[in-house]
């Protein structure tokens, strides 16, 4: 549920205005992102890309970015959804994945000749007052035991998303 406080198109103006600038999502990123993970990217090959792919009726809500990168020498995308609401979406993972074959459709109408797909990092920043809550991870979302989901694992692809807090509680004002 969305607060009195909490107005998308303010929040959506301000993210958006700040985090399409390279060097402020740069900032951003390598302050958010597992250092594992930030020591890989190519910071300065950071390339805002238009484009939108969050779902028409989730757009007062929901607002998104869409960066390029270079991950050890190949093509990689960042994927930044910023959630304009105070609940944890309990299927964000499942979201997220939709999203993400959007971007990878739009990748190979880009690049017809292309064999191959860039791997899409995908962050949400959202507004929890208690910290995301809900998986992060796409396989729990599945209808299956722990065993049989280790027994598919080879056959099946793991969807993990960061999530990043950016609410009242986390310092932000």
């Amino acid at each position: 549920m969305m607060g009195p406080d909490m107005q998308p198109n303010v929040h959506d103006a301000f993210f958006k205005e700040m985090l399409s600038r390279p060097e402020h999502a740069a900032s951003l990123l390598r302050q958010i992102l597992p250092a594992r993970i930030a020591a890989r990217l190519d910071f300065a090959s950071l390339v805002a890309r238009a484009g939108s792919y969050v779902d028409e009726a989730l757009k007062e809500r929901h607002s998104d970015l869409l960066f390029s990168v270079t991950i050890e020498d190949r093509s990689a995308l960042i994927y930044i959804l910023v959630e304009h609401q105070s609940t944890v979406d309990s299927l964000m993972s499942f979201r997220l994945l939709r999203y993400e074959v959007r971007i990878w459709e739009r990748w190979l109408r880009e690049h017809p000749g292309a064999r191959t797909l860039p791997v899409i990092l995908p962050v949400v920043l959202h507004h929890s007052v208690d910290g995301w809550t809900g998986s992060t991870a796409f396989e729990d979302l599945l209808d299956v035991d722990g065993a049989t989901l280790t027994s598919l694992a080879s056959v099946f692809c793991s969807k993990t998303s960061l999530q990043a807090g950016v609410s009242r509680a986390a310092g932000t004002p």
